[in-house]
């Protein structure tokens, strides 16, 4: 899926996401240029006002469970079953070990749901903008049980 289509459906389905309009190559790596001025990260709230922890998390999971609620066909994103299995199937160099068959067998035993799965949700990819939450990285969105987000976002932000 492109993050074209990904948005459209998004705003469609009143979830509000944010598109990049240029990608720059800094040294050896690449980064999205936004703009929208006065927008802050949801982790760059959360430092600067650490109070408002509270107030933020009910508004972000208020934001999620909306879009948990948006029923999605199959041509618009890929099955977050179908990424993870692969992920550890190719992806994590170990698909013939242990752990990787006992993951295997758990990520099989997940019910399948046709809800919205954030894949790289976390508070650099929120954004805030005059107190309305906004999406980045929509190339990681997904098809499936909302548990794969969770575990997305443990593997990537806390692991």
């Amino acid at each position: 899926i492109n993050d074209c289509n990904a948005a459209r459906f998004l705003m469609k389905n009143g979830i509000p996401c944010v598109l990049s309009y240029e990608l720059v190559r800094i040294q050896e790596a690449y980064g999205i240029i936004y703009h929208l001025p006065g927008v802050k990260t949801l982790g760059q709230i959360l430092s600067e006002e650490p109070e408002s922890m509270s107030y933020w998390a009910e508004v972000l999971v208020d934001f999620l469970c909306r879009a948990q609620r948006i029923s999605v066909c199959e041509d618009v994103f890929a099955f977050a079953d179908d990424v993870f299995l692969d992920w550890v199937q190719s992806g994590m160099g170990m698909s013939r070990s242990v752990p990787a068959k006992k993951l295997e067998q758990l990520l099989k035993k997940i019910p399948k749901e046709h809800s919205l799965v954030f894949g790289n949700l976390h508070c650099g990819n929120v954004l805030v903008w005059k107190g309305d939450l906004f999406l980045l990285d929509l190339n990681q969105i997904y098809i499936g049980h909302p548990i794969y987000g969770i575990s997305k976002m443990f593997l990537t932000s806390i692991v």
